[in-house]
């Protein structure tokens, strides 16, 4: 007799948290390009600017989360180079495709061969999608490595320490001058990419040692309190000694550059968020009001792309930045926002049922848009 197999159980907290950051995503993004100009000069919009600060925090801190949930459930297949693992890896490079897409200076192909210096630049930035990518090569790497899958959240910690103290002695070097145009904007400071490696993959292993701690202890609400207590202590003491200069580091011009107490403090917060939603994951697991955040989590990739896209613009079309141009008053972004954002939404749920119900279907969809992108960068 056969014994079916349980399905994992999927933690509603994560994807909640995740759907947090993509409505956050979207508010700062339409700001940064919608939001009149005079108004973000207000103080009351710096302290929206610094709030901001916490969406790519968040969103790389899930995914570092997702890597450790779908990778220590296949350790052995890892391990053995099953078929797991190369699905992931096909599924890694449809993510760094899409990286690369959106950076596209020119709708050509023969931007390969004539590209100026600044296109090809732009062409090998780092966007999120780069760092969430060359972060989880490095995370599978380790995982075939270690032993025993426990090692992996100390590992993890560690890495994500060493990237924060290490991101301005990082930015301070030109590694245009020893690296080439691929990996040299995996390592050069903002805004040559806008998600270097330093720091932003270390929030990637933050989540990765946080989500560790969290699934292999036996009593989760304890550990839950726990990290949220520590993560207070570490926002409370990161806070308090941001006036100290207690760093000389060489990029440092202030506590919100490539000060490593500001990582931790931002590390902190998003690893407080998490304990909270899951210590009160009672409240709102399964009610109508959470459901779209938790669609909005699953679907991560489908919103970050298609925000992107209408907010931004690119080689294909406009975007707000190219209709107004830093002009719209608080009330009307506002209004964008929530249309935006329900419109957004409901093509996002479109697309959910599109891959649950009909998976072939939306295979060709997706193979036909990039045979259909190909085919218009050749003749171009």
């Amino acid at each position: 007799m056969e014994i079916a197999t349980q399905k994992p159980k999927r933690f509603q907290f994560i994807d909640v948290l995740r759907g947090l950051s993509v409505l956050w995503m979207i508010e700062a993004h339409l700001t940064d390009v919608i939001l009149d100009t005079n108004f973000k000069k207000t103080g009351f919009f710096h302290y929206i600017d610094i709030s901001n600060g916490f969406v790519a925090v968040i969103f790389l801190f899930c995914a570092g989360a997702s890597f450790y949930i779908s990778s220590s459930r296949k350790f052995d297949d890892y391990k053995h180079f099953r078929k797991p693992l190369w699905r992931y890896l096909q599924r890694l490079v449809f993510i760094l495709v899409i990286a690369f897409a959106l950076n596209l200076p020119r709708l050509s192909i023969w931007l390969f061969t004539n590209a100026s210096y600044n296109e090809l630049i732009k062409l090998f930035e780092c966007n999120i999608l780069h760092t969430i990518v060359y972060s989880s090569v490095f995370a599978l790497l380790i995982f075939l490595i270690i032993p025993k899958l426990k090692y992996l959240k100390y590992i993890s910690l560690i890495i994500a320490l060493v990237i924060y103290f290490a991101t301005s002695y990082v930015w301070s070097l030109d590694p245009f001058q020893s690296m080439n145009l691929f990996f040299a904007p995996m390592f050069a400071e903002w805004p040559v990419s806008h998600f270097p490696l330093f720091p932003w993959m270390g929030h990637f292993f933050v989540g990765i040692a946080i989500t560790s701690f969290f699934m292999e202890a036996s009593d989760k609400i304890a550990i839950s309190k726990k990290l949220g207590i520590i993560s207070l202590i570490l926002i409370l003491i990161t806070l308090l000694a941001k006036n100290l200069n207690l760093y000389n580091y060489p990029y440092v011009q202030n506590w919100w550059d490539t000060d490593p107490g500001h990582f931790i403090f931002r590390a902190s917060v998003t690893i407080l968020l998490f304990s909270i939603l899951y210590l009160t994951e009672h409240i709102y697991s399964d009610k109508w009001y959470s459901k779209p955040l938790v669609l909005m989590g699953q679907e991560s990739l489908f919103y970050y792309v298609g925000n992107v896209i209408f907010i931004y613009g690119s080689v294909a079309n406009i975007g707000f930045r190219q209709i107004f141009h830093s002009s719209a008053s608080p009330i009307s972004t506002l209004i964008i926002y929530i249309v935006f954002t329900i419109g957004l939404y409901y093509i996002g749920v479109l697309w959910h049922k599109t891959k649950d119900e009909k998976p072939d279907l939306s295979k060709k969809i997706m193979y036909s848009t990039g045979v259909l992108l190909l085919t218009i960068m050749i003749f171009n």
